[in-house]
């Protein structure tokens, strides 16, 4: 054989073989898609029993191992508080006087027939105004916090 004719024949087993060896790889590289046909299982949803939670305490009344003494539990005395009854007074709020380049405002008040004139925060005998507007004032009678429509 010409030394062509060998280096013709080398060429193509080399192609071949190489050519298998891409087409193995690009058949790795890519795998086919099978689409896989299973049954449809209808199952319907159980949930499980609800279970109570397992609770409990540790007690701790055993001797102590340093002092070599046993707990003592000291009861805390309760003390109870009377809470302070309000008296039951009338208020009418019957007014309010604003100057325009004022800011202090001034509320006319009636307390148990008593006429008073305060402006917002202020106090008397009684009751402490804490705010209001022209058509409502907000007091404090001790505890209690009350909003008074205005009467007229």
């Amino acid at each position: 054989m010409k030394k062509n004719t060998k280096t013709y024949i080398l060429l193509t087993l080399v192609f071949l073989i190489w050519g298998i060896v891409g087409i193995r790889m690009l058949k790795a590289f890519k795998p086919e898609v099978k689409v896989a046909t299973s049954p449809v299982i209808e199952t319907t949803f159980n949930p499980l029993p609800f279970k109570a939670k397992d609770t409990f305490s540790i007690v701790g009344d055993y001797r102590d191992p340093f002092l070599g003494t046993w707990p003592t539990t000291k009861t805390k005395k309760k003390y109870k508080t009377k809470v302070p009854e309000t008296p039951q007074i009338t208020i009418r709020y019957t007014g309010i006087i604003t100057a325009n380049d004022a800011k202090d405002t001034v509320f006319f008040l009636t307390v148990d027939g008593q006429s008073y004139m305060l402006s917002a925060g202020e106090k008397n005998d009684v009751l402490k105004l804490i705010r209001g507007n022209k058509n409502k004032i907000t007091v404090q009678i001790g505890t209690q916090i009350k909003n008074i429509p205005i009467s007229l």
